[in-house]
């Protein structure tokens, strides 16, 4: 178990390395604008503005991060921030894992990076769409949140809160429904369930099923 231990520290190092290189080039490269920033090859050169205590919060989101991919994945995704156009991936992967607060987010923010890369290499239209949607979902997925995702969408059901399904619906992962109000007849009820969008969110983004 130590040996296992030491390789994945390894893999892990070398990960970062890998990832660090590439963006460090591709910053190099706009204008000059990075090249006096430090150390991009550790995890702390990369979340080199935050203070300490936050440093160690942001390495164990990268390593969650890191860890979703399986080799030919993270050839993959090596290759896809290689790419520069108008606004680089690895950038903005980057920018939401520091902007989210638990490692479980960041294996979210993975997944999503997975699906997106897929559906890039299978020419998906509005691929960039689904990915901003599902980054802005993972964002604003607390804690108090991913229970009420699983109260509407998994196996085991559990009591309903009004407030939360509101703010679902407000990240557009379930749908609003109107019912008979027996309060008013010119105000319907409304109310909200499950969507399609939001079942394939939760299988594939918080489960991490059928990727």
């Amino acid at each position: 178990m130590q040996d296992k231990n030491k390789l994945l520290i390894i893999d892990f190092a070398t990960r970062v390395g890998e990832v660090s290189e590439i963006l460090a080039k591709n910053l190099l490269s706009i204008d000059g604008i990075a090249k006096d920033i430090p150390g991009f090859s550790s995890v702390m050169a990369l979340g080199n503005i935050m203070i300490t205590i936050k440093a160690n919060m942001f390495e164990n989101k990268v390593r969650a991060f890191l860890y979703e991919f399986n080799e030919s994945e993270f050839n993959k995704f090596k290759k896809a921030i290689s790419k520069k156009d108008d606004e680089h991936l690895g950038q903005v992967v980057l920018s939401a894992i520091d902007s989210v607060d638990k490692p479980n987010q960041a294996q979210m923010i993975a997944r999503a990076t997975k699906v997106y890369i897929s559906d890039l290499e299978q020419q998906k239209e509005n691929s960039k769409h689904k990915f901003d949607h599902n980054i802005h979902a993972i964002r604003g997925l607390d804690d108090y949140l991913l229970t009420g995702m699983q109260s509407i969408y998994g196996e085991i059901g559990t009591p309903r809160i009004a407030s939360v399904d509101q703010a679902l619906f407000n990240l557009g992962l379930v749908e609003e429904e109107e019912k008979v109000s027996f309060a008013s007849k010119t105000h319907p009820k409304i109310t909200f369930k499950a969507s399609k969008e939001g079942q394939v969110f939760y299988d594939t983004i918080i489960l991490g099923n059928n990727m």
